[in-house]
Parts: C-alpha cells; sequence; structure tokens
C-alpha cells in the first residue's frame, strides 16, 4: 500500500485526504511515526488553510491514526484521548469504529485497567463480528486473551483462542494465513500450553506464530512471537537460543521509531542472561 502511495505526487495525495490518511496509518503500522505525524499536520494545514475545511469524520480518522501512534509510543493516556475523539466523530455506521474501540481497550490494558480494557475489547470484537470484519474482530480478540491472562482465566483464554480459529477455518479454511492477528492468537495459545508444561503444544503453537509473523510487517506481532518462543526455549534450559530470539525481536524494535515492549524485551534477556 505505501509503494502504491508513493506513486502518487503530493498534491493529488493530499487533495484527496482519505488517501493521506490511510498512507498516515500504513506509516504507522511500519514504525514510522514521525513521517505519518508530518503527513497528518500537512492534512489538516492544507484543509483549514488553503482549501475545504476537513468534515467531522475526516477528523475522527485523523483522530484514530493518532490513537494508534501513541499505543506504538506506550503513551496510553494520549491513546485513550484521541480513541475518545475518534468514537464522539466517526459516525456510528463507520466499519473503523470497532478498531478504535480496539485502541482504546489497549490503552485501557497498557494503563493497568483491566476490567475496562476487557470491556472495551469485547465490545469492539462484536462490532467487528457484525461489519464482518475478521481482522479487526481477531485482533480485539487477541488483546482481549492477555487481559484474559492477566486475570488468571486461562481455561477461558483457550475457549477463545481455539473459536478463534474455528472461526478463521470456517471462513478462509485451514493454513497460515498471513493475517498479524491469526499469528497473536497463536502466539497466546502457545503461551497458555507452556504455563501447563505442555511443551510440545507450545512448541507447535509458538513456532506456527513466529513463522506467520515473520510474512507480517506489525510490530507487536512479530515481537510477540520472538518473544514466545524464546520463553519456550527458556524453559527447555536452551538459553543461548532464547538470547538470540529475544534479541532478534529487539532489532525488529529499533528499526522502527517505537518503543513499546523495548522494555520487555530488556528484562527478559536480562533473566536469561
Amino acid at each position: 500500500l505505501l509503494h502504491w502511495l508513493e506513486e502518487i505526487p503530493a498534491q493529488v495525495l493530499f487533495a484527496h485526504p482519505r488517501l493521506g490518511i490511510y498512507s498516515s496509518q500504513a506509516l504507522v503500522l511500519s514504525g514510522k511515526l514521525t513521517a505519518a505525524d508530518h503527513q497528518l499536520q500537512a492534512i489538516e494545514a492544507g484543509y483549514e488553510s488553503r482549501l475545504a475545511p476537513l468534515t467531522p469524520e475526516l477528523h475522527g480518522k485523523i483522530a484514530a491514526v493518532r490513537a494508534t501512534a501513541a499505543i506504538h509510543k506506550a503513551d496510553p493516556a494520549s491513546a485513550k484521548e484521541q480513541a475518545q475523539r475518534a468514537i464522539d466523530l466517526l459516525p456510528p455506521s463507520d466499519p473503523s469504529l470497532a478498531s478504535v474501540m480496539l485502541i482504546y481497550g489497549n490503552a485501557a490494558q497498557m494503563s493497568g485497567d483491566i476490567p475496562l480494557s476487557i470491556q472495551w475489547l469485547r465490545q469492539a470484537a462484536d462490532l467487528a463480528r457484525q461489519n464482518n470484519d475478521l481482522s479487526t474482530r481477531l485482533m480485539a480478540l487477541a488483546s482481549l486473551l492477555v487481559g484474559l491472562t492477566m486475570q488468571g482465566k486461562l481455561h477461558q483464554v483457550e475457549t477463545v483462542c481455539l473459536e478463534a480459529l474455528d472461526e478463521v477455518n470456517s471462513q478462509l479454511g485451514a493454513g497460515d494465513w498471513p493475517l498479524p492477528t491469526l499469528a497473536m492468537i497463536y502466539h497466546r495459545l502457545g503461551n497458555i500450553r507452556l504455563e501447563r508444561y505442555d511443551l510440545a503444544g507450545a512448541e507447535q503453537g509458538l513456532t506456527r506464530a513466529l513463522r506467520i509473523a515473520e510474512n507480517s510487517n506489525y510490530l507487536s506481532v512479530v515481537v510477540n512471537a520472538y518473544g514466545g518462543l524464546s520463553g519456550l526455549r527458556s524453559s527447555q534450559g536452551n538459553f543461548f537460543q532464547a538470547i538470540e530470539l529475544i534479541e532478534k525481536g529487539m532489532q525488529a524494535i529499533h528499526r522502527r521509531e517505537s518503543t513499546i515492549y523495548l522494555d520487555l524485551c530488556q528484562a527478559l534477556r536480562a533473566e536469561y542472561w
């Protein structure tokens, strides 16, 4: 998508703000946060000063992109503020509302309010199902699994994982579909099996998560996949491989402008050392 958008002259791109917003969102998901912020500022400045004013809907979409960027900067307060602004401005029929609810839920989780996070993530998953948006639904479920794990509800975690995988198989068929969200589901399922010391089941889930994640440019998915498999190698007593895997995750972070997960990776590496 970014490659196609880069082929469009800047003056044409900013004459069509939706294209500019899509471009900014893709930049955020690729870890190019400064470039995304510059684009959003250019869209706002151009339309407020020279052209027609932006509609409330487009202001809402810009707020949604900024909320996503705030998550990547590990700034949950800003993420919640921008997500709430997007929810207030976007029309109820907008299919991206589920994604914004997902961001709010992730921000609440990041700030430690797990019950609030679970509430928003369930809403996001339900709305995504109504919109037949499998990708956002899986992303919401993957984040929901983190909250349920924090509450110690491991049976619920496994149930949600298996139901999500059944949903993918029924809609797409079995296979390693290049969905970042699918990698997150396998990662969480592998971790649950590791908690139960089912090393064979953990190996199956975590290696599959990494295989899918390596075809994805989603930072959180890539880092979680490396982190999950490093935990398995640590449990097997293979600390050299565990360190190598977590350092690959850290390299993925350093290639971007994001700081999310860096502290966790450093802590895991110290533990393995």
